[in-house]
């Protein structure tokens, strides 16, 4: 019982640490956050289909490479009846708790070493986290994705080391799961993976002769996830394909350049270059791989102004996270260096640990706190209210015309529709007409009205229009239209 008390003690820790940007917003945050629950809902509510966007009610179809995600959270809220707009919150905090126990497992693992895991535990708390680059913060595909990075490595490097088949199958497992959550997240791994594997081809050789079914399953599997990817014509497949696979400057809307020493904290980066020593030393050059490909990725997108194969935002997030055991490494080596020469001296130990443990968790990048939060949160109390309000009594097939931030929530809380949608997982409708409408005269306004075939509309000021009728004023406005 006394164990499980203390056990109980840093998992609150930690949750409250991660949950920090919902101690005073109880809805989903990010703007990815409402549409990949508008996903998840549709397939809830109507089945899965790709065939129709349930944000504007129209037909069109869209690549749902994330369909792991979607399905992971339409089977939690059924089986669990929770509801998911208020429940959403929890989901962050608790995929990073599970995210920083798997990194402390795969350091210690890997190291035998538990102050290397408690080390990476540490760092991985201090990552940073805005809504540019993601992370922590969000429950997001790329969030979900991070526990599996790690068990997927900590099972394929320990499959290598055992020369155990049974776990390196299980760790391509693990991968493929990967990629059915989060591609990006995957296809990050490929290239470390490769290389890996060419300083233990004898254990391929061998594998390949235990293994060849699975081997020829290989081809089949990329076969059938191409046909998902058939647009009809040779043409349009390549086409969607370069798309997917080619990230221009602007592809994540706030599209932002960082100086990754500053991000990830100068003295952790400081501490990750002597861990390249370190870690080659250990031979576990995987980390040394995958550190420099992802660093590779991030200067390539600084020189040529696009990235290949996963977006620059989300390259900077795994630069990190490459970053992270081997700052472990450095750390642990300094501190031991410390010990020797401070052998008799607590007092000292003491010291220099909580002033590491201080600097790498107080670690700030103005840069990063710029795009910490929105300049304005999707949708507030009085917005949850009044679309609640809305469904009740209206129902849910009414199009309605919406500030742009709210645009996202509408589906999901009520069910109904809008005129547009903020880019984000989808996209589209009338997006220059809805910024136009709050500030657009009475004649205008009905103009946006009729095109986008609107039923009501939500403001949160006035709206002096002899054809609008306030049926709901409790904080933000509801208003019918009559036109004669």
């Amino acid at each position: 019982y006394g164990g499980s008390k203390y056990m109980k003690s840093p998992f609150f820790a930690f949750f409250k640490t991660f949950y920090s940007i919902h101690s005073d917003y109880r809805f989903p945050y990010h703007q990815d956050e409402w549409q990949h629950l508008g996903i998840s809902i549709q397939a809830m509510e109507e089945g899965y289909n790709k065939e129709f966007n349930p944000f504007l009610g129209v037909e069109g179809w869209h690549a749902d490479l994330e369909s792991g995600f979607h399905l992971f959270l339409s089977n939690l809220f059924i089986l669990t009846g929770a509801n998911p707009i208020l429940n959403y919150q929890y989901l962050a905090a608790i995929f990073s708790v599970i995210t920083g126990f798997i990194v402390f497992l795969c350091t210690y693992r890997l190291t035998d070493k538990f102050y290397a895991g408690i080390l990476s535990l540490i760092i991985f708390i201090s990552l940073k986290s805005n809504i540019n680059i993601l992370g922590k913060d969000y429950f997001v595909p790329l969030t979900m994705a991070l526990p599996f990075i790690f068990l997927f490595i900590l099972y394929f490097l320990t499959s290598l080391k055992e020369k155990n088949y049974k776990k390196i199958i299980f760790s391509i497992t693990i991968l493929a799961v990967l990629l059915l959550i989060h591609p990006p997240s995957s296809v990050i791994l490929i290239f470390p993976v490769f290389i890996e594997l060419l300083f233990n081809l004898d254990f391929i050789k061998q594998g390949y002769k235990k293994l060849k079914l699975g081997v020829l399953l290989i081809p089949i599997l990329v076969g059938i996830f191409f046909l998902l990817l058939w647009k009809g014509e040779w043409q349009a497949t390549l086409g969607y394909l370069s798309d997917l696979l080619v990230f221009e400057q602007g592809w994540g809307k706030e599209e932002v350049t960082y100086f990754l020493p500053s991000l990830y904290g100068w003295v952790v980066t400081l501490f990750a270059i002597y861990g390249f020593t370190i870690a080659n030393k250990m031979k576990l050059k995987f980390f040394l791989i995958f550190a420099f490909f992802s660093l590779g990725m991030t200067a390539f997108f600084n020189v040529f102004g696009f990235s290949v194969l996963v977006p620059y935002s989300r390259v900077i997030h795994y630069a990190m996270l490459a970053l992270i055991p081997l700052s472990a490494f450095g750390i642990l080596s300094v501190l031991y260096l410390v010990n020797k020469q401070f052998e008799r001296n607590e007092v000292v130990h003491l010291l220099v640990s909580f002033i590491l443990l201080a600097i790498v968790l107080n670690s700030q990048y103005k840069l990063d706190l710029e795009y910490k939060k929105y300049g304005q949160s999707p949708i507030d109390e009085n917005d949850y209210r009044a679309l609640i309000w809305l469904k009740q009594n209206f129902g849910s097939d009414n199009t309605l015309i919406t500030p742009y931030l709210m645009t996202s929530a509408v589906y999901p809380i009520s069910g109904n529709k809008v005129i547009s949608l903020i880019p984000s997982q989808m996209g589209g409708g009338l997006i220059e007409k809805n910024l136009d409408f709050y500030k657009a005269g009475c004649n205008e306004k009905k103009d946006i009205i009729e095109l986008g075939k609107a039923d009501f509309i939500l403001s949160k000021t006035i709206i002096e229009c002899d054809y609008l009728n306030e049926i709901y004023s409790d904080g933000t406005l509801i208003y019918s239209i009559n036109f004669i």
